[in-house]
């Protein structure tokens, strides 16, 4: 039986016309064993490359379409941080309900709008602060109060990566340059003579850092970047293994492809990296050691590419994303209160 079966041999049955009449017999037939070429092997492994190859694309066209949405990003700020943080970036502040204003603006067919809080002392001075992704401008409430204590009138845009998922928010900061210097443009007009701060957090830090390599004019005075990314393609890369636990290669290499072809950005060029060597202004980078989603050093390579003089660079021990504020509020505003009053003053 086990010879058989090595041979791969079977019955056939043909009719014989015999001496007594026709009769049945059985005849093995034998056939032969499958050949292994190497045609054929290359031709397997060609399939399952493609296959593969499919499979990951459309996963990465899913990913690249999603994970900046307003429903990938909170699946990821839960997975990360739990749903109670997630939560906390939709609420509304109590004292920015009190104290702001929205404003909605047009310039050149395109809407901007923003929420305005007039500080009571007459003040020249100004923070234009940008909320991280997911979030909305009254969710800046606890850095607000800060900034208005010290006697700032305050302007927080209302930026695309609130908006939920379209092409422009698909690229998280670059999208908002133009936003941020909009309000720049909106006060200098309206106050020769202000001082203007630029602060963020996250993707709002990645904003004004991205804002802080253009022209800026002399009312600019500082920025300040919290817990700011690198780039989209170094931000790929923690998404993936937290949210979905999946290597960054091929997906991160195929998602570049398509955002290239289908809305010509480069994930490394889109980011602040990019532009890090031209700023200008002082600069202050605040990270948390214990960040996952934008590793502690993504933060040390854009404080290295920045060579502007003026730059500083503090750490949060044991902080995570954007919780650096609630992990040590006094060395956070210690560190931001002091970098101010070197670079604007009383």
């Amino acid at each position: 039986m086990l010879e058989k079966a090595k041979t791969f041999v079977k019955y056939k049955t043909v009719k014989i016309d015999g001496k007594d009449g026709p009769t049945v017999a059985l005849y093995p037939r034998k056939f032969p064993k499958p050949v292994i070429t190497k045609k054929r092997v290359i031709l397997f492994i060609f399939a399952v490359v493609l296959v593969t190859i499919i499979a990951q694309s459309i996963f990465a066209v899913y990913i690249t379409e999603s994970i900046f949405s307003k429903n990938g990003s909170q699946k990821f700020i839960e997975t990360v941080y739990g749903e109670e943080f997630a939560k906390s970036l939709s609420k509304k502040d109590a004292f920015l309900e009190s104290k702001g204003e929205m404003l909605s603006l047009e310039s050149q067919n395109k809407a901007f709008s923003a929420l305005n809080i007039k500080n009571e002392n007459i003040s020249e001075s100004y923070v234009i602060l940008c909320h991280m992704y997911g979030a909305t401008p009254f969710s800046m409430g606890e850095y607000a109060k800060h900034f208005y204590d010290l006697g700032f009138n305050l302007l927080i845009p209302e930026l695309t990566t609130a908006k939920g998922n379209d092409e422009k928010s698909l690229f998280l900061s670059s999208a908002d340059t133009e936003n941020v210097l909009f309000w720049i443009d909106y006060i200098t007009k309206n106050n020769e003579r202000a001082k203007i701060i630029l602060f963020g957090v996250s993707t709002g830090g990645a904003t004004v850092c991205e804002v802080a390599g253009e022209k800026l004019p002399e009312n600019v005075k500082c920025i300040i970047a919290d817990s700011c990314y690198k780039s989209l393609w170094d931000l790929y890369e923690p998404y993936l293994e937290l949210a979905y636990e999946k290597s960054p290669f091929p997906v991160r290499n195929i998602a570049s492809l398509y955002c290239s072809i289908k809305y010509d950005v480069d994930l490394k060029e889109a980011g602040p990296y990019s532009v890090a060597r031209q700023i200008e202004k002082p600069i202050l980078f605040m990270h948390g050691e214990n960040d996952l989603i934008v590793p502690i050093n993504d933060n040390n390579d854009l404080y290295m590419e920045c060579e502007f003089k003026g730059r500083e660079q503090e750490v949060i021990s044991e902080a995570e994303h954007a919780r650096l504020v609630s992990k040590d509020a006094e060395k956070y505003w210690n560190y931001i209160d002091g970098f101010i009053l070197n670079n604007i003053g009383n």
